[in-house]
């Protein structure tokens, strides 16, 4: 679960560097006020997101699907001479491909 609070911590911080920099170098006015909303409902997104994987977990693929099962076997038997990924290493890229797709389609979200 560290991983994912990870991910949102550094989302987060983005939008903060993204906020600050706009409050210091531009005027109040109700434009601006509006891009400060947007950026605060972003992180409110991605805090509950975060919330909702913690408990739910991380989509991993099934495990037990036949594709997937072949393309581990397939990247442990080639990893060392094709310089491919281990089975292993390859199924968790697959889960947290899945998180940061989905985090951006809730940052992007209108």
């Amino acid at each position: 679960m560290s991983d994912i609070f990870a991910v949102v911590t550094c989302q987060i911080l983005q939008f903060t560097r993204v906020l600050s920099a706009m409050l210091a170098s531009e005027p109040v006015n109700h434009v601006n006020m509006v891009k400060v909303f947007n950026i605060v409902l972003k992180c409110t997104t991605i805090l509950i997101t975060a919330a909702i994987l913690s408990q739910v977990g991380i989509p991993y693929p099934n495990i037990k699907d036949r594709l997937i099962e072949l393309k581990k076997a397939y990247n442990d038997a080639n990893s060392v001479t094709r310089g491919l990924l281990r089975g292993k290493e390859w199924y968790e890229i697959q889960a947290y491909r899945a998180l940061n797709q989905a985090l951006g389609r809730c940052i992007r979200h209108r």
